[in-house]
């Protein structure tokens, strides 16, 4: 880990996972736990940040802070609320009243409480910097013990620049047709690949997943060994999963190596869907290849991200990614317009998230009924009306059924997006997602 007085600073950490993150000043940006770099923005952002504050002793720079209130002050500790300029995040910062030092601090977002706590304080340079952390985010665990410290070589720019190298576990065999076995089932589009030249089921095709899944017992039955862990966030909360590597996964003409699965009980989705299901593909084929869905057929083609070129007629809308999901900007009844998760994952046309239906009174006049959603981490309460009229991809669509999303934490319960585009309001289209080029395609469905 490397930092400089100014803000910067960059963290790498390579073994069974390649994470690591950092700010050049100007962009914050994360290297995700299969080794690819993307930057990062909103929440996300402000997450690293207020972690970092605390390990680099950032929040006690001049300019940094826009407002201090001290919470609680006794001869043990003193505990003081800030607010960093620039983000919307409010941290507590737990204070030995002896050394000085933070003994602790925590913020919330929109997955639950992330707690830090710091000690071994050491001079580096000048500074105090703690040898000893461990950052807890909704039960996932990141410790680091550093050894040693120097000051040479913090200096360069380019030590804090996202990398550029992407990881070499994909290859695309262009002897093989693009379209890859695909059937549709209660509304979702799923594929059929193989793990370790196996078949263990078959796969949701999801654009919001943030990592490869897999079902514990499909998993077992390939031997695949357990090892760490990481928070996942669904519509009911955060649970904690462990990680699950493969050699090998074929889907099509796309080959990918060492991939990395998160762990699921994907019993839930066998009740719904009526049949076992193997688990989850989502962004990490999507970031390295272009995919393409037509719901109505259904059918699914993968293609190599280097030739792809869009058929004529089509264009390219900007994706913005949200909480590592790709995340488009649409309007809506009463001129209005916000940021959309575009999520395959979903049954629901579109669903509100719960801060926006909360700050623009979404529920007035228009309240109908409500269910219990369930998903990762358990359910999460959504209630049903009408919207007047949404457009997506050039066309507008009118007399939509809509959820209202009523819980307090959860996928549901985000700041930065306003809502959630699933499935249905993609049928009418054959939607091409460029995920490295953040970059979307509506084509009319064939």
């Amino acid at each position: 880990m490397r930092y400089m007085p100014t803000g910067q600073y960059a963290e790498e950490m390579h073994g069974e996972l390649e994470e690591g993150a950092g700010f050049d000043g100007i962009n914050y940006w994360g290297v995700d736990p299969s080794g690819y770099p993307t930057l990062e923005k909103f929440e996300d952002a402000e997450s690293d940040q207020a972690i970092e504050t605390l390990l680099t002793d950032r929040w006690l720079r001049p300019g940094d802070l826009q407002g201090v209130t001290v919470v609680r002050s006794s001869p043990q500790d003193t505990v003081l609320r800030i607010n960093e300029r620039g983000s919307s995040l409010a941290e507590s910062i737990d204070i030995d009243s002896h050394t000085w030092l933070p003994k602790s601090g925590s913020f919330r977002t929109h997955s639950g409480t992330v707690k830090i706590f710091l000690s071994g304080w050491s001079s580096v340079g000048g500074e105090k910097a703690p040898f000893h952390s461990v950052v807890n985010d909704g039960g996932a665990l990141i410790t680091r013990n550093f050894r040693r410290s120097s000051t040479s070589l913090v200096a360069s720019r380019q030590a804090y620049v996202m990398p550029k190298k992407l990881p070499r576990e994909a290859s695309y065999d262009a002897a093989l047709p693009p379209q890859v076995e695909t059937r549709g089932l209660g509304g979702v589009v799923f594929v059929h690949p193989l793990i370790n030249g196996r078949d263990v089921g078959w796969f949701i095709l999801d654009s919001c997943a943030g990592s490869m899944m897999i079902d514990e017992k499909a998993a077992d039955s390939l031997s695949l060994s357990k090892f760490g862990g990481t928070a996942v966030t669904g519509v009911g909360g955060t649970i904690v999963e462990p990680f699950r590597r493969a050699s090998e996964l074929e889907l099509g003409p796309a080959r990918m190596r060492n991939v990395l699965f998160c762990q699921m009980d994907a019993s839930f989705l066998g009740d719904a869907f009526g049949r076992p299901i193997g688990g989850i593909v989502g962004s990490d084929v999507l970031k390295r290849f272009v995919v393409s869905i037509d719901v109505q057929r259904p059918s699914v083609a993968i293609y190599d991200r280097d030739v792809f070129r869009l058929r004529l007629g089509g264009a390219w809308e900007p994706l913005t990614f949200v909480d590592g999901d790709p995340a488009i900007e649409a309007a809506f009844d009463g001129n209005r317009h916000g940021l959309f998760h575009l999520d395959t994952g979903s049954i629901y046309p579109v669903t509100f998230e719960s801060p926006f239906v909360k700050a623009a009174h979404l529920l007035a006049n228009r309240r109908g009924a409500s269910i219990s959603a369930t998903g990762f981490g358990g359910s999460a309460s959504i209630c049903f009306g009408k919207l007047d009229w949404l457009k997506l991809g050039g066309r507008r669509f009118s007399g939509i059924n809509c959820g209202y999303s009523l819980t307090s934490s959860g996928a549901l319960a985000m700041k930065d997006v306003i809502g959630v585009i699933g499935i249905p309001m993609m049928s009418s289209f054959n939607i091409v997602f460029d995920f490295g080029g953040n970059r979307v395609a509506f084509l009319p469905s064939a």
